[in-house]
């Protein structure tokens, strides 16, 4: 669509995590935008989203935090004692995040909202 080539990073099989190496090999000229999950479904793993964001920060690209399943929920880990690293505008180079408002937020099937850290993401 558009053009665009989809580039997956494949995760270790006992973590399910990526490898921040390999991602760093499928990135060239042409990529416009790093995705990570937090937390990613069916097995709910965080990727690591600061190592991400610093990896797109230091290559001038955009970060996306999907936060489909997880969106209204880890924003509240913190408060409810649980130690967590920041997946979200409090780490730098995190442009943007999406959470579906029809998990958890009692919202109906397929809805989704995106926030981004800067109107500059927005096409006006």
């Amino acid at each position: 669509m558009f053009g665009v080539e989809l580039r997956k990073v494949k995760v270790d099989q006992t973590s399910f995590l990526p490898n921040i190496s390999d991602l760093k090999k499928a990135i060239d000229k042409n990529t416009i935008a790093l995705v990570g999950s937090a937390p990613q479904y069916p097995h709910g793993i965080l990727d690591p989203i600061s190592e991400m964001a610093s990896l797109a920060t230091s290559l001038n690209i955009p970060f996306h935090v999907d936060s489909c399943l997880g969106g209204f929920l880890t924003v509240f880990a913190e408060a409810a004692g649980y130690d967590l690293e920041p997946l979200d505008f409090r780490v730098p180079g995190v442009t943007s995040i999406s959470a579906d408002t029809h998990k958890f937020g009692y919202a109906p099937r397929g809805s989704s909202v995106i926030l981004y850290s800067d109107r500059k993401y927005i096409h006006q």
